[in-house]
């Protein structure tokens, strides 16, 4: 049976996270504990305690809880975030409890409102399979890029050809404008084709942080957002297609506002440029891959409208 977890589990929880699998699931805030063994107990309780948005399933059999599925809305709740996705390790009902899980999960989405849930794996982790059989489809691979002390290479980074500025509310627009020209289109579908959707769906798990922008000719050509939260360096970026030469300048202006201590960062595929910059010159360690999977609840439909008439 699968239900939303109760106060009255803490036991049974307790018996399971000393036996289940880790959690395979990754998100930006959880990137320093994506290889842990998974501890929901902590989190789930603080979820009970709280008024965040979030929302926990079970499945359980007696007593017995054999698999978890935790997610987090986005900025909106039409968007949620799988967090946790724990199973038990018994090979006779992991892949069923985690196919119904993920079907569980899509179904309580629909009846909540939600569009599109959202949900990171390693590339070839059996929960990736399982997830695309349960509707769930691959939109971006990331590498997991890592860096043992930032401090020992943001020294070099301080002296720039360009100047950034922080952010204000009347960039969003450009922001979006500029995410238009940089994303693929799979990219944009996922993570939204409108301004709506974009700020909706928008990835806002990082921890508090600082956001910069480069203008050039009353355009934004760059954008930066950097994290030092729980004490992990993180950057998230976007250069215009049109100007690449700008891909190292914004990686280095990012390593340069980093604070002392460990940096990890998850790099689309289509960042290869940011990739080669950060890994061929040692600065950071690739630790795998990672799949940005996605799952539609709603169907996006054309309206018909009116349009001028060319003569």
């Amino acid at each position: 049976m699968i239900r939303v977890i109760l106060p009255t589990d803490v036991v049974s929880l307790l018996a399971f996270e000393n036996k289940a699998l880790a959690n395979q699931v990754v998100t930006k805030s959880s990137l320093s504990k994506a290889h842990e063994k998974p501890g929901p107990v902590g989190p789930i309780t603080d979820q009970w305690l709280s008024l965040e948005n979030y929302k926990t399933w079970v499945s359980i059999r007696g007593l017995t809880i054999e698999g978890l599925v935790s997610v987090h809305s986005r900025p909106k709740r039409t968007a949620w975030e799988v967090e946790w996705l724990v199973l038990y390790p018994d090979p006779s009902s992991r892949e069923r409890v985690c196919l119904e899980l993920l079907q569980h999960l899509a179904e309580d989405g629909v009846g909540s409102g939600v569009e599109v849930i959202f949900l990171r794996l390693p590339v070839d982790s059996r929960e990736t399979e399982l997830a695309k059989r349960a509707g769930f489809w691959p939109f971006s691979v990331e590498s997991l890029l890592t860096c043992n002390d930032i401090t020992a290479i943001s020294g070099d980074m301080e002296e720039l050809s360009v100047d950034f500025r922080p952010k204000t509310n009347s960039d969003n627009h450009g922001i979006f404008r500029l995410y238009h020209a940089a994303m693929p289109q799979s990219v944009k579908e996922a993570e939204g084709l409108t301004l709506a959707e974009w700020m909706e769906r928008n990835d806002n798990s990082l921890p508090r942080g600082k956001e910069y922008v480069f203008e050039e000719d009353g355009m934004l050509k760059a954008w930066l957002f950097v994290s030092n939260g729980g004490g992990v360096g993180q950057f998230d970026m976007i250069v215009h297609p049109s100007r690449q030469n700008l891909v190292e300048l914004t990686a280095r202006y990012a390593i340069s506002k980093l604070k002392k201590g460990p940096a990890i960062i998850l790099v689309p595929e289509y960042q290869y440029q940011l990739k080669s910059f950060l890994t061929n010159n040692s600065l950071f360690d690739n630790k795998g891959e990672y799949s940005h999977l996605m799952r539609h609840l709603a169907v996006r439909i054309r309206q018909p409208q009116m349009v001028p008439a060319r003569a």
